[in-house]
């Protein structure tokens, strides 16, 4: 009886989606194989790191694994509503991930910062992975219940303006972190 009872409950779990995990466990190999290649490398051989850089690293790396977070997050969503968990509940719980996540990563940036010997309070929150990542579920959790087509419109006008903005920021001098490295 407890075994049909252990089949019933096994059965009723969602398995996870494989390809996702391994899609996103490539993508942080990426991201540490160009980090390290990136100060391993010597200047004769930069040109690697370039061309790796330019035609693998950039469009499976990060991209990437923010692409799959938001699709898991989505997933997520959808799973929890239909499980019973109410928005209220669902939002709760991604927002406790998100504050967890934003301790984690102030602690990582300090820890960063001690170790290269340049602390400087205003680098706490500067742009890591981390914080890309609670910026991306931020963004995906205000942006969830809207129409499909203003989504796309969005995205479409932040792409538009992203690069002029940047060359706008770096004329007038105000580049910040994000932008000098």
């Amino acid at each position: 009886m407890e075994n049909q009872v252990d089949e019933i409950e096994f059965s009723n779990k969602r398995e996870r989606i494989k390809s996702f995990d391994i899609f996103k466990g490539i993508a942080i190999l990426w991201i540490v194989i160009g980090h390290v290649a990136f100060y391993w490398l010597t200047l004769d051989s930069i040109w690697i790191y370039e061309f790796l850089l330019t035609f693998i690293f950039r469009c499976i790396t990060g991209l990437n694994f923010i692409f799959l977070l938001g699709v898991n997050l989505s997933i997520s969503y959808y799973s929890k509503r239909d499980s019973g968990w109410t928005v209220k509940q669902i939002w709760f719980h991604n927002l406790k991930r998100i504050g967890i996540l934003f301790i984690i990563s102030c602690i990582y940036n300090i820890i960063i910062e001690i170790i290269m010997g340049s602390f400087d309070w205003s680098k706490i929150f500067a742009w890591y992975i981390l914080q890309s990542i609670i910026f991306g579920l931020i963004i995906l959790l205000l942006l969830h219940k809207l129409n499909n087509i203003l989504k796309i419109t969005l995205a479409i006008s932040i792409i538009l303006i992203s690069y002029p903005l940047k060359y706008f920021l770096i004329s007038i001098g105000g580049v910040g972190i994000v932008l000098e490295r």
